[in-house]
């Protein structure tokens, strides 16, 4: 048994295919056949079923594969201990929500230049639901994202931290929400009494206030954000609307006191981000150095009072 071997079986269990995994692998589909006949003869049980539609998992395969992708991830572990941080090269796309990259990515770049150079990293952001099908397509590797209502079939998270949810109010004199600044909390109750933007119901935002609407019975009067974050910033800061968000979105404004953001109350508004990839999809070293940096820093944003939790 090697680690090749196991490779090769957890691919065909995603792709489903000998002929798919090939050309993922870039190996030829005979090779990938031996190598899968000869892990089948010396576990002496079957893995995969093989019909005319592709493979699929036998019950024993179902359980090895639990364990073979643990025994690979422990193994890859080892190695990334092991290695010079110079020598880990290769390209990760990493995917991130607007307020997230707004405060991880610049972060984020600048510890992966300093720390491997080998790294070429690409940032993806957008909305939640954008991202999910983008890792589902493999066009990025990781995302740092909270659950939405899209399919997660086939993901795993890992949870990085939970963010307070927070009304965001500008602090211009005369703003149409002056009263607020008045106060450091609201209630769910009261917030219900204003109009609030926040994103549609099948993005990561809308769909945790969607869960706090069927807690409490009591739906909020939703306001259409803008697309870019920043418009929307704009638009609350010169006090003509506001937002519900996490501090990532908003922290260069809590500083310069254009925002004040209060927190939301009974019940308390939170969220989980999280670390997610393909279950099954190979994750490369430099893959496993960027997932590792980014709880690092997402650690350090929570010290400093930048990702408030």
């Amino acid at each position: 048994m090697n680690t090749r071997q196991l490779t090769y079986l957890l691919v065909c269990a995603r792709t489903g295919s000998i002929a798919a995994a090939a050309r993922e692998l870039d190996v030829a589909q005979p090779s990938i056949s031996q190598q899968l006949a000869a892990l089948e003869h010396e576990l002496k049980t079957r893995l995969l079923e093989r019909d005319h539609k592709g493979v699929r998992l036998t019950d024993a395969g179902e359980r090895f594969v639990q364990a073979a992708r643990g025994a690979l991830e422990q193994l890859d572990s080892a190695r990334l201990a092991l290695q010079d941080n110079n020598d880990i090269r290769g390209r990760v796309a990493i995917g991130m929500t607007q307020p997230t990259g707004n405060a991880l990515a610049v972060a984020l770049y600048a510890e992966i230049s300093r720390s491997y150079p080998g790294i070429e990293l690409d940032l993806y952001t957008g909305l939640s639901s954008t991202l999910y099908e983008q890792l589902r397509k493999g066009e990025v590797d990781v995302l740092v994202c909270s659950p939405d209502a899209s399919d997660h079939m086939g993901m795993s998270s890992e949870l990085l931290l939970n963010e307070q949810l927070l009304l965001a109010v500008g602090t211009v004199a005369g703003g149409q929400f002056e009263q607020l600044l008045a106060h450091s909390s609201i209630s769910w109750q009261q917030l219900a009494e204003l109009p609030v933007m926040f994103t549609g119901y099948k993005d990561s935002l809308g769909y945790r206030i969607g869960q706090y609407e069927q807690l409490t019975g009591i739906r909020l009067q939703r306001a259409q954000p803008f697309g870019q974050l920043m418009t929307t910033l704009r638009y609350v800061s010169e006090g003509y609307g506001l937002l519900i968000c996490p501090s990532t979105a908003i922290y260069p404004q809590l500083r310069s006191g254009e925002i004040q953001a209060l927190r939301i109350t009974e019940p308390d508004l939170q969220r989980a981000v999280n670390l997610v990839q393909m279950h099954d999809r190979p994750r490369s070293l430099a893959c496993r150095a960027v997932a590792a940096v980014v709880k690092e820093l997402s650690q350090q944003l929570v010290a400093e009072g930048v990702w408030l939790v």
